[in-house]
């Protein structure tokens, strides 16, 4: 099951509509959970974030390093930052960028003189 297929088939779950067998039992299940759940409620809402939870374990293209990541909270929204590499007018430079906002903090270099 591609992305788009699965996106569809969980929206149509959250407005109480399943498509059919995914030919994935876990998939199935989480899908039969939100297609339960009432709309707009929390326990929907958990149930489509167990859902694409599952969907990207189970995704062929999903590669897991093993190495957990819990970046710092943003400062300005407080989602969680992502490590990047930015280039900057005295070369590349280690940063944080968020995902929501877009702010980018600078990683000092401990190793400068």
């Amino acid at each position: 099951m591609s992305r788009s297929d699965f996106e569809e088939a969980l929206s149509r779950a959250g407005a109480g509509e399943l498509l059919g067998a995914t030919g994935s039992v876990p998939l199935d299940a989480v899908l039969q959970d939100v297609a339960n759940s009432a709309s707009g409620s929390d326990a929907q809402a958990d149930a489509i974030e167990v859902a694409r939870l599952v969907f990207t374990q189970l995704d062929p293209e999903y590669e897991d390093d093993g190495i957990p990541w819990s970046g710092p909270a943003c400062p300005s929204c407080g989602t969680e930052m992502n490590a990047e590499i930015t280039n900057t007018s005295h070369g590349l430079k280690g940063s944080q960028r968020c995902p929501h906002c877009n702010l980018v903090l600078l990683i000092p270099d401990l190793f400068a003189t």
